[in-house]
């Protein structure tokens, strides 16, 4: 009987624990477990907590993905620089591709980035490189800014 309400307790705090942090911020599954456990909560108790809140969709990696892509491509990221982050985040490849791919093409979004920002080509093309923008969208970029303005690439 003492194990039983031991037990109780334990969920009791690991669903208060994975409710408090789930007020914050959304988290993906892999990352609320990883916070349960390092709060002290067994692995197989974490697990099934995260589960329960699954079933109540109050976790769902899929929405956490698409929402958290929109975010980082507004402000100004590529692709590979969002998936990096949503991998960061613990969302698994099949979610993270999903969000990915219903964003606006990335070469729409690098030559918008690209306007903004101005300045010269080789300036424009580090810039958009270490936003996380891939080469072809890169060379969209360069290249409609070039056309608008007249002025030939090197």
């Amino acid at each position: 009987m003492e194990e039983h309400a031991s037990r109780h307790q334990t969920r009791e705090t690991a669903l208060e624990l994975a409710v408090r942090a789930l007020g914050r911020r959304d988290l993906s599954r892999r990352a609320l477990e990883a916070r349960l456990q390092k709060a002290g909560v067994a692995a197989e108790l974490s697990a099934e907590t995260v589960e329960e809140l699954a079933a109540e969709r109050l976790v769902d990696d899929r929405r956490l993905a698409h929402a958290r892509a929109e975010t980082l491509a507004a402000r100004g990221l590529g692709d590979a620089a969002i998936d990096a982050r949503l991998e960061a985040e613990g969302i698994e490849t099949g979610d993270r591709l999903d969000a990915v791919a219903e964003l606006p093409p990335e070469h729409e979004r690098a030559r918008r980035l690209a306007a903004k920002l101005g300045g010269g080509s080789d300036r424009l093309a580090a810039g958009l490189y270490r936003r996380g923008f891939g080469p072809d969208a890169i060379e969209a970029a360069l290249a409609a800014l070039d056309d608008s303005s007249g002025a030939e690439l090197r």
